[in-house]
């Protein structure tokens, strides 16, 4: 057993004591003993994983993940309250913003070294957005049947079931996860070769809230893609419109499109997409239409399997988001891969926020 990891694990339930009332609900006090039992076992990977604090994730499918290897239940993650879009009671530790809401608990946690991945739900981006807004991966598994068992209506009136889906710093962990929670099969996994279609909106087709083509900045991830990941550009309609967007998106894979490619954000970096704020006249409006936020907001709504994928740039990233089906969300998965290597985040933000975050600030007075 590596001394390193387990001081990691020493360090994180540390961190969540300290976390406990803020972005902890609650810890459970059996992880160490779990998660030392794991690391006595040759070449497991732990992943220390937080639950969002809501009654849609059973324990049955908690204790599912618990019983794959190397995985260890740890906490349980604040929620925005009510499901707000934004949690203003939280702040985004990467952009110092207020958290993009509702599994907001969930990605600081990770952030701050306390867990590798969480599972959350969704409603109208409630996994995928605040995921985006800390630079992380997240798979929303609704497309794949994992969803919540309650009914529930959208700020604007749109009626739906949420989606579950997981969030972590490591893609594959991610993939690991949900294979877990949706029981999917050796057999449906190990598919090599396939044909996939995937739509991009046409040049000037979106402007982002910083003034670039959404087309041109998607440009360089489709140049490298290999031979059986075809593109076609598409003619779009407000994005930021829910009614449009699900329209659009049933159309498309109407058509046979696979999936949707978009590139979303700077997440609630020049404006906030929270409908309370997004009410009040012309002000309110605009800041909700400088949130960055897109698809993210209906991926859930049409029941999709969607991925986000951070880039380089702060509060960015590549969204996928493909048509319901447990084949079609297995290959999403496969296909995400493609841009994940792409994507090299700078060594800083590992080193300052899950390496760092596990050291105990050393204040005047303190001893090493």
């Amino acid at each position: 057993m590596q001394a390193d990891s387990v001081k990691r694990v020493m360090k994180a339930m540390i961190r969540a004591k300290e976390e406990e009332g803020k972005s902890v609900v609650s810890f459970q006090k059996s992880m160490i003993e779990e998660a030392v039992s794991a690391l006595e076992k040759p070449g497991e990977i732990l992943t220390l994983f937080g639950v969002k604090d809501t009654n849609q994730i059973s324990r049955d499918l908690v204790n599912r993940l618990r019983k794959q290897p190397g995985f260890v239940f740890h906490t349980i993650d604040a929620m925005s309250e009510r499901g707000r879009a934004v949690d203003v009671e939280r702040i985004n530790p990467l952009t110092g913003r207020a958290m993009t809401g509702s599994s907001s608990g969930c990605c600081i946690n990770i952030l701050k070294g306390i867990n590798d991945l969480a599972i959350g739900t969704d409603g109208g981006g409630s996994v995928l957005a605040p995921a985006l807004s800390t630079q992380l991966f997240s798979i929303l598994g609704k497309g794949m049947g994992l969803k919540g068992q309650t009914k529930k209506k959208s700020t604007d009136e749109l009626a739906f079931v949420p989606g579950i889906g997981v969030i972590s710093h490591d893609y594959q962990r991610c993939v690991e996860a949900i294979r877990a929670l949706c029981k999917i099969k050796r057999e449906e996994w190990d598919v090599s070769q396939f044909e996939f279609q995937i739509a991009v909106p046409i040049e000037r087709g979106v402007c982002l809230p910083d003034g670039r083509d959404m087309h041109a900045e998607l440009q360089p991830y489709m140049e490298a893609l290999p031979m059986n990941i075809h593109v076609r550009t598409v003619p779009v309609p407000n994005l930021q419109d829910r009614r449009e967007s699900i329209a659009f998106l049933n159309d498309l894979f109407a058509q046979g499109f696979d999936a949707m490619l978009t590139l979303e954000g700077p997440i609630d970096l020049h404006g906030y997409g929270d409908s309370v704020m997004g009410v009040w006249g012309k002000i309110g409006e605009s800041g909700q239409h400088s949130s960055g936020k897109y698809l993210v907001k209906t991926a859930n709504l049409i029941d999709a399997t969607a991925i986000t994928i951070p880039t380089l740039e702060l509060a960015t990233g590549l969204v996928l988001i493909g048509k319901p089906g447990r084949e079609s969300g297995v290959r999403l998965m496969k296909v995400a891969e493609a841009f994940v290597d792409q994507v090299e985040r700078p060594a800083l933000y590992q080193r300052y926020f899950m390496d760092g975050y596990q050291n105990r600030n050393l204040g005047f007075g303190s001893e090493e």
